[in-house]
């Protein structure tokens, strides 16, 4: 029976935190287009009783009458699962119906899957009402 040794336990943490680092630069162009498109961005990265989520911005007044609260998701991935879409779509609904959120925006850098596009396909109407679905543009090499 093979263990895995000290050396692959450090391989995976920087996996990791290599891909935490990329998964935070993409959030803060995303970040910074919302900006550019008028949103305010409040919070990033946070887990709250509702769910963790990447971005909520705003346009309007915060916290007042009339402001519009966006929950944003960023996946900086090859390939999006249907998984990270229903994941994102039950999020959705539970910020929705608690009043938290009037729409919501996924962002991503890669490509739709087949289970990805059947999840959307299926989503009932009112939820795939409140979703935008965005792919951000391919990185220059």
């Amino acid at each position: 029976m093979s263990r895995a040794g000290p050396g692959r336990f450090f391989e995976r943490k920087e996996k990791g935190y290599k891909s935490y680092i990329k998964g935070m630069e993409f959030e803060k162009k995303v970040s910074n287009w919302l900006t550019d498109q008028g949103f305010r961005v409040k919070m990033r990265k946070r887990t709250k009783r509702l769910g963790e989520f990447d971005l909520i911005a705003s346009k309007g007044k915060w916290l007042g009458l009339g402001e519009d609260v966006l929950l944003v998701e960023c996946k900086d991935k090859s390939r999006i699962s249907g998984e990270d879409i229903n994941k994102f779509a039950y999020k959705v609904k539970r910020l929705y119906d608690a009043g938290k959120i009037q729409k919501a925006l996924f962002v991503y850098r890669g490509e739709l899957d087949t289970s990805a596009e059947r999840a959307l396909k299926i989503m009932n109407e009112e939820l795939r009402g409140l979703i935008q679905i965005k792919k951000w543009p391919s990185k220059k090499r």
